[in-house]
């Protein structure tokens, strides 16, 4: 589904394909970190800041790593 206007949708298409490889690179990687910290904070919500990353981690790469990511935790001495 598209709510963007036909024309609108073409100029955005022209603009990001003028943009250089880094540029569109720059772009997409602060876009992402945009997302993680948003998702983060979210979790930040509703559970506790080392809970949050943990979860966050839960979510995004599985129970397994997520446990292992705990473990780890508990060994730098962070109180999990």
């Amino acid at each position: 589904m598209n709510d963007t206007h036909p024309s609108i949708e073409a100029l955005q298409l022209e603009l990001q394909r003028k943009r250089s490889p880094d540029e569109r690179m720059r772009l997409a990687f602060a876009f992402s970190a945009y997302i993680i910290n948003l998702s983060r904070a979210e979790l930040e919500k509703r559970f506790s800041k080392i809970e949050a990353r943990i979860e966050w981690v839960r979510l995004n790469y599985g129970e397994d790593l997520a446990k292992r990511y705990r473990i780890a935790l508990r060994k730098r001495g962070d109180d999990v």
